[in-house]
């Protein structure tokens, strides 16, 4: 048959590719990165190269499972009270939160002839193809191929699979997802989804996490290289919490131990995207460090992609960081004078906002004030916005029978409902959802409040309420995060300027998952596991600091505040492929028991937590000591500035220098794309007492003014190539830390 040309030329970086009826040859080209999807011999493959090097070479490309439902028609679910309560009571354990569940119940679905649809066999059951393509307004092209039947005997007559990829002129990356649709009159039950298949013929390929796993969740990004670490992708799925799966190959798929969607008449399923985003570079040296190409990718254009094209860390952090929060000493027993002692010294240390945890609500549920706690929750809000703080509000996604939800929205309950303290879950699954989303609205505006802790829910544990959305219980998990996130996305519409932050809890079950892609594209903070209580004891004292005894030992004490300092650097750093001040790491101890709290660890605080946004600091602040207030007050004045100058919040800068440690030495950069801000330096209990800092991240022809904040050192001035090569020395003692300014001088 004769070839038809397609002229792909809506960008220059996109190839030009031909398609026969039976066959199809293109070529999607992005940059240095490109991929080959064939249809030859009825099988649908795709070749992944860089620099025209094949990393996955004749894939199949995806899979999925169609299956017809047993019984013909919407699935039965589950109504109020025809199942007793699932009960939870949440604990502690092992340093995190815990929660013990007791009658949770698991409804299955039942269908019969089960097809599997996969690039090897799709030509075979949808024959006909059609190619398409348009132009974005963010500046991609998607290409889509549309696969269906038209023989009306087929058993899949009716079912439409459709595969998108979109590349981007500006970046190196590939994105990709798949929709199913159902036009027939059976209903059916996707299942078994892999929307990126790379398991023939796979390279031997190194990886390195770019964002942890933990708590039934696996990594949202992981970057696949070749063994000279010259040339690789950076593997990122937008699939949310627990249901992504990145496999060794860098195939990405939905965990078939959570995922189903039932796809009734005239219904269609989007999957969310997975993207390959590729790297190339040479490996260079700066004295005994290694920069290597992935590196400077992730902490360069990789960011500027999320950013540009995904949304992802663009809110304005300067007016919630240092934030203050109360859980740690005071647990829910919160009230209005508190909150106003609380208050007072949080804006005299030079906090920039104070987040009430849970405590505030009546009956800890809900987002009506406690009147008896806060009998005039209106003053009390004011009178903490009146001593310049921003006002932080903390949620549950729980509720009583008496709650304003349940009076509007009866059935908003998940069914069989599951019960924490004395309320039940609402479902994300339902239109509670925007009830929730336009009651934020309502505490922004009455309150002020302009930053929301959101907390507590069991997603893991489903919804098949008969009158929500969800038509199987493991279908309700991606609806229930997808609900959710929606929230999110919506807060930002109508409410712009306020920070919704996600707690690990919330986003799936307690305790819960790291932080992903997904979140990061709704909301603007993510609250990371676990909760560190170094310094106040096991578990936070959740007492007030008048009654710490003798007993507490302020050496020992000492010492946790230092390890939680690791930690926060070692968690923060493991999300280093996402905005690093998107992450929120809780919290640094403000508690100084006989002298505990040293104007040193004040400043390994602050510089630990400015990995990205120096947050969240917590613990009764009547514990400070007038010096302890001093010190915070003038280094916050000073990270105040430099955000100010040179939005050292929204950079991380790592390459070429050594990973967190703390026993030797450890630095990063903070620099804006104007190559201006800060080095962040500590030492850790050892190493040598003074070294070279290699800072490859400046302008090797520029001039700087080098400033040294706290150990006094007199201000130099260094060539950027003289930074690079190591001329900028430091002493330090152990344990010690220094934050250099790096200025141009014009």
């Amino acid at each position: 048959m004769k070839y038809l040309p397609i002229a792909l030329t809506l960008l220059g970086s996109i190839a030009i590719a031909t398609a026969q009826e039976a066959n199809l040859d293109l070529t999607l080209k992005s940059k240095f990165i490109s991929k080959n999807i064939q249809i030859k011999d009825k099988a649908l493959t795709s070749t992944l190269k860089i620099n025209e090097q094949e990393f996955h070479a004749g894939s199949f490309d995806f899979s999925l499972r169609l299956a017809d439902l047993k019984t013909n028609a919407k699935p039965t679910g589950v109504k109020s009270g025809q199942y007793p309560d699932v009960n939870s009571q949440a604990g502690f354990s092992g340093e995190t939160d815990t929660l013990k569940v007791k009658g949770a119940k698991i409804f299955t679905t039942d269908t019969v002839n089960p097809s599997t649809i996969s690039g090897e066999n799709i030509l075979q059951l949808l024959p006909s193809v059609r190619h398409f393509q348009r132009k974005e307004d963010n500046g991609s092209v998607v290409h889509g191929l549309r696969f269906q039947t038209f023989n009306d005997a087929s058993p899949l007559r009716g079912i439409t699979v459709t595969l998108y990829h979109q590349a981007f002129e500006e970046f190196p990356v590939i994105r990709k997802w798949i929709e199913v649709s159902n036009q027939s009159a059976q209903w059916r039950l996707l299942d078994n989804l892999t929307t990126q298949l790379n398991h023939k013929n796979p390279p031997t390929l190194t990886q390195t996490p770019l964002t942890p796993g933990g708590r039934g969740a696996g990594p949202s990004i992981i970057a696949f290289g070749s063994e000279d670490g010259k040339t690789g992708y950076i593997c990122g799925s937008e699939v949310p919490s627990a249901l992504r799966l990145i496999d060794g190959n860098g195939s990405c798929s939905y965990k078939p131990t959570l995922f189903e969607w039932v796809l009734g008449p005239s219904e269609t399923f989007t999957s969310e995207p997975v993207f390959n985003y590729a790297y190339a570079g040479e490996n260079i040296k700066f004295g005994d460090q290694t920069s290597s190409a992935l590196d400077r990718c992730i902490e360069t254009s990789f960011q500027k992609f999320l950013h540009d094209k995904l949304k992802i860390g663009t809110a304005d952090h300067s007016k919630t960081a240092p934030l203050w929060a109360t859980w740690s000493n005071f647990g829910p027993k919160i009230d209005d004078q508190i909150v106003r002692e609380m208050a007072d010294i949080a804006s005299r240390c030079g906090f920039k906002a104070i987040s009430l945890d849970d405590g505030w609500q009546k009956g800890r549920l809900g987002t009506e004030p406690d009147p008896v706690k806060f009998p005039d929750f209106d003053a009390t809000c004011k009178y903490v916005k009146g001593t310049g703080l921003t006002l932080g509000l903390w949620l549950s996604t729980y509720r009583d029978s008496n709650s304003k939800d349940l009076k509007a929205l009866p059935d908003a309950f998940s069914q069989p409902r599951i019960k924490r303290e004395h309320g039940f879950a609402g479902s994300f699954s339902s239109k509670w959802r925007d009830f929730y989303s336009r009651d934020l609205t309502y505490l922004s505006d009455r309150y002020g409040a302009h930053y929301f802790k959101m907390d507590f829910t069991n997603v893991k544990l489903g919804d098949f309420a008969t009158s929500h959305e969800s038509r199987s219980q493991k279908e309700s998990l991606l609806r229930s995060l997808r609900g959710f996130l929606q929230t999110q996305s919506e807060q930002r519409r109508i409410n712009p300027g306020c920070i919704t932050q996600v707690t690990h809890e919330l986003y799936w079950g307690t305790p819960g998952v790291p932080c992903d892609l997904a979140v990061l594209k709704h909301a603007e903070l993510y609250h990371i596991p676990p909760n560190d209580y170094g310094g106040l004891g096991r578990g936070g004292n959740k007492k007030r600091f008048k009654e710490y005894t003798d007993k507490m030992n302020p050496e020992k004490i000492k010492a946790e505040l230092l390890a939680s300092c690791f930690n926060a650097r070692q968690r923060i750093y493991a999300h280093r492929g996402l905005p690093l001040q998107s992450i929120e790491y809780y919290g640094a101890t403000t508690v100084s028991h006989k002298g505990s709290l040293t104007a040193a660890i004040q400043d390994r605080q602050v510089c630990s937590w400015l990995l990205g946004a120096p947050r969240v600091f917590s613990g009764d602040l009547q514990g400070l000591e007038e010096k302890n207030i001093v010190h915070y007050k003038k280094r916050f004045d000073l990270i105040s500035r430099l955000q100010k100058d040179y939005q050292i919040y929204n950079h991380f800068q790592f390459s070429g220098a050594p990973a967190p440690t703390d026993t030797d030495w450890h630095w990063w950069g903070k620099l804006n794309r104007n190559s201006e801000g800060v080095i962040v330096v500590l030492r850790g209990n050892a190493g040598i007492d003074s070294r070279e800092i290699y800072v490859p991240w400046v302008e090797k022809e520029a001039q700087y003014e080098v400033a040294f904040h706290f150990t006094g050192a007199k201000t130099i001035k260094l060539s950027g190539k003289e930074l690079q090569e190591g001329k900028l020395k430091l002493n330090l003692e152990k344990l010690g830390q220094e934050i250099i300014e790096l200025k141009k001088i014009q």
